[in-house]
């Protein structure tokens, strides 16, 4: 499966990957599919990635054997609600990470809205199969990370994320506001005494 990501994610990786695989070296049936389509498109001249791999898939009626059709679903509604320059990443077992640029909390949280609004439609029309499923979101911005780096303002909306599936589920939650690090917290006192610290508030 790693392979597969590589050749996803990386645009230089399936010329490579195409000298020594063909469909037929995976162990898996889903595999080879997924290898099979992504081939295809490059055979084509056309962009290799997971939404035009997922597209190739289901114009052959294959996708539903290569994923869960819960999370295809969910997927799929995430492309339908995202906008082009958005960043959208499968995060582990059934976590999905959208980067919004130019966005700030309240954006973020009527695009949560949407998605919500998008996968309950999603799952009534297929309600045998997909009874039940809903979504819920954690999101934040970098005025309430207090912070700008990546990782900061990521474990923020996994907060928020976490306080929207304990409240309940099926539901947007906006992170809570970070006080921000004074700069006074470690400026020494005086010179002379190196290792005394201002304390503020």
């Amino acid at each position: 499966m790693a392979v597969l990501g590589g050749i996803l994610l990386d645009k230089e990786a399936l010329p490579k990957a195409l000298e020594i695989l063909s469909p037929e070296d995976f162990y898996k049936e889903s595999h080879g599919l997924i290898f099979q389509a992504a081939l295809s498109l490059f055979a084509s001249g056309e962009p290799v990635d997971p939404v035009t791999v997922a597209e190739s898939l289901r114009a052959q009626g294959n996708l539903e054997k290569v994923g869960d059709l819960a999370l295809q679903t969910v997927a799929r509604c995430l492309e339908q609600s995202c906008r082009k320059h958005d960043l959208v990443s499968r995060h582990g077992g059934d976590e999905f990470v959208i980067l919004l640029p130019n966005t700030n909390a309240e954006q973020a949280r009527e695009l949560g809205d949407r998605i919500r609004a998008s996968v309950r439609d999603a799952a009534r029309r297929r309600s045998r199969q997909l009874e039940g499923l809903s979504v819920s979101i954690g999101a934040c911005d970098l005025e309430r990370a207090a912070s700008f780096r990546l990782e900061t303002l990521f474990e923020t909306a996994d907060r928020a994320l976490y306080q929207a599936k304990t409240a309940g589920r099926d539901q947007v939650v906006l992170a809570k506001p970070r006080r921000p690090r004074a700069i006074t917290d470690t400026l020494p006192l005086r010179p002379d005494l190196p290792g005394e610290t201002r304390r503020s508030g």
